[in-house]
């Protein structure tokens, strides 16, 4: 489970106290949507030594306060495929989100979306990061009320225990009622192994159908542990492919 929404997860049973059993019902889904992305991730872990490997085994290791550094690249490109399986009464969704994107893969997961963009799912989950960037532009109130227009800005903060996490959003241009969406997401998790997230998006959003064209996220993860220091960069990029419900 990502660490985005690690604190605002909610277990199975709270969720279908939340939206009623009648609301889970098996069928076709309300929407299909497909979505194209392409993930580069760059990972560096720092991990303090306490001594120098001697290369000669007859001579004793050497004390040291080095630091060794490895690094990892890697790359995935495939679909994101989501159904709308319901639509609360609170204007909350509720969906069912897969990945097929070697060599990243996550099987189906159903997850609720409230109205402003909070994500509720399972904390056993396999939820992506690139599942977790996407899945809030669903919302039905992604833009708010009235802020549809040049300039106008509106964040979606959430406190829970040991976690901080504030999304901002600015709509940066607008061409009828298609919107650009600046986006700048900062997490910061304490405890023993404090971690910090910093993300920027781009998103060109159809505020007619809610749904997102294109989305474009920077995001860097920095965690923290007694003796090494992970810092893994993050550029997924999205583009819709398929919307079932989109006009001809």
């Amino acid at each position: 489970m990502d660490a985005r929404n690690c604190v605002l997860a909610a277990s199975l049973g709270a969720i279908v106290t939340l939206f009623p059993a009648p609301l889970w019902a098996a069928g076709a889904p309300l929407r299909h949507l497909v979505f194209h992305v392409d993930t580069q991730l760059n990972t560096r872990t720092e991990t303090a030594t306490a001594v120098t490997r001697n290369a000669d085994p007859a001579r004793p290791d050497i004390p040291s306060n080095g630091m060794q550094v490895d690094t990892a690249t890697s790359a995935a490109s495939g679909t994101i495929t989501i159904d709308v399986v319901a639509a609360t009464a609170d204007d909350g969704l509720v969906v069912d989100v897969s990945e097929d994107a070697p060599p990243r893969r996550a099987p189906k997961v159903r997850v609720a979306i409230t109205l402003s963009g909070i994500l509720i799912y399972d904390p056993q989950a396999n939820i992506t990061d690139e599942e977790n960037s996407l899945l809030p532009f669903l919302a039905r109130q992604m833009i708010p009320p009235g802020a549809l227009q040049v300039g106008a800005t509106w964040s979606r903060p959430v406190r829970a225990k040991n976690t901080t996490m504030t999304d901002d959003f600015r709509i940066a241009s607008l061409d009828g009622t298609t919107a650009t969406i600046a986006a700048d997401e900062h997490v910061v998790v304490s405890g023993a192994s404090p971690l910090d997230i910093v993300a920027q998006g781009r998103a060109t959003y159809d505020a007619t159908a809610l749904v997102p064209i294109r989305l474009h996220f920077n995001r860097r993860l920095r965690q923290e542990s007694l003796s090494a220091t992970t810092t893994t960069d993050i550029g997924i990029d999205y583009e819709l492919r398929v919307d079932s419900l989109a006009t001809k």
